[in-house]
Formats: C-alpha cells, structure tokens, sequence
C-alpha cells in the first residue's frame, strides 16, 4: 500500500493485462476505459501521473490513443514472455518495482484455467510480482475462474489473499473469490467496456424502425470446450 505520509511526486502506475491494438476488441476496450478512468481521476485530483503500459502496442498506437483520450504519459513498458526466460523476469521485477500502484485486468477473462494451465502461470507472474515487491496491486473488474486443477486453484487464492483491492464484473467470479480466499469485501460492479467513450449518433443502427442488435458468443464456449478443462 502506499502510506499516506509518504510524498509523491509523480504517481506511475503499471497496468497488465490490455492491450489497445489487440484483435479481441474486447481487451481493447479495457485498456481504452481504464486509461480514460485514470486520466479523470488525473485530472480532478490535479495529480502528476504516468502509465506504464505493459503490452505489444507500439509507441504510435499509444500516441495516437493519447490525442484520442487528450492525455498524456503513457509509458509502453516489456512485457514478460516465457520465452525470454530469467532476464525478461528480472526485467519485470525492476519495472514493477519502479510503479507505485499495479492494475491488472488479465484481458478481462484470463485469470482462470480455461485457457490452459501455461496462460494461467504466465498471466499470474505480474501478479505475483507486485506481491513480492509489496507494491498495492488492484484487480480491476474482470471474470474469475473458474479454476479447474489443483495448483491453479493454490496460486489463485494465494493471489486473491494478498491482492489489496479485487472488483469483479458478474456474480459468479464475486462467488469464485468469496470461496476460494475468503474475503467479504470484494466489490461487484459493471465491465469496465460500459464506459467506453462514445459519440452518439441518432438512427444509425435502427432500420425498418428496428434496433440491430449484434451479439459476438465466445467461441469457446459455442463449442463447448470447457469439457477439456475439468
């Protein structure tokens, strides 16, 4: 946690688990609301602030996201893969260890095992981290589990005890958590997407006097995959 008495400068907080270039527009709209939420928070406090954005996203996306949000510092920082072994963690270790504040949204539904055991540990080392380096670690409002293999289910409630601040966005991750790591003051609220910023416009998607509404179903579980999880 950050002490109170503790003066600060400049805030950096390091973010995990977004990606503003990503396919999945999903996980981009969680970096776009999370930056938009931090950059209000920002400017009301009259704080001086960095983001340290832990993601593939190359520095043009990033400044072309900081003219949309019309904010700025925005920091890319590595992101730590397997493949770069012990000098991408100790990398990791002195990135986290220069942030004052971690969020992590673990692309919104990937702090489960129904992604594979290996997606799960690699999605956790941040995490796990932070925890390490005492830094105040927030899970922002994402699903959780479900966690289907023992090991798993170890390292996710060692995770969610320590984790000083955990939001989850539907009533059965709030569940997952409550059960799992015993706490009672997980906080439930809404997908971080719903306050994507937006421009309205009247009649686009009404026709025939019809409101279209499309629906994107995870194709994991249109195909009933989870069956290979349990």
């Amino acid at each position: 946690m950050i002490k109170k008495e503790t003066r600060i400068n400049r805030l950096k907080i390091g973010i995990f688990g977004v990606e503003l270039e990503s396919v999945n527009f999903g996980v981009a709209a969680l970096a776009i609301t999370q930056l938009k939420i931090l950059g209000g928070i920002q400017k009301k406090m009259n704080l001086d602030m960095e983001y340290y954005l832990f993601s593939d996203d190359n520095e043009d996306k990033i400044r072309d996201i900081e003219d949309f949000m019309q904010m700025s510092g925005i920091i890319p920082k590595y992101l730590v893969r397997i493949r770069t072994g012990l000098r991408g963690l100790c990398r990791l270790y002195r990135d986290v260890e220069a942030c004052d504040l971690i969020i992590d949204l673990t692309y919104g539904d990937s702090f489960s095992d129904i992604y594979g055991v290996k997606n799960f540990w690699l999605y956790s080392i941040p995490k796990i981290v932070a925890i390490q380096k005492k830094k105040c670690l927030v899970l922002a409002p994402q699903t959780i589990g479900p966690f289907y293999h023992k090991n798993v289910r170890l390292g996710a409630k060692y995770i969610l005890k320590k984790a000083n601040y955990v939001f989850a966005r539907d009533e059965m991750s709030l569940n997952c958590v409550e059960n799992l790591a015993g706490r009672g003051d997980i906080v439930l609220t809404s997908d971080l997407a719903m306050g994507l910023p937006f421009q309205k416009e009247q009649k686009r998607y009404i026709k025939d006097k019809k409101i279209n509404v499309g629906l994107n179903v995870s194709s994991l579980l249109w195909m009933n995959d989870l069956n290979d999880h349990k």
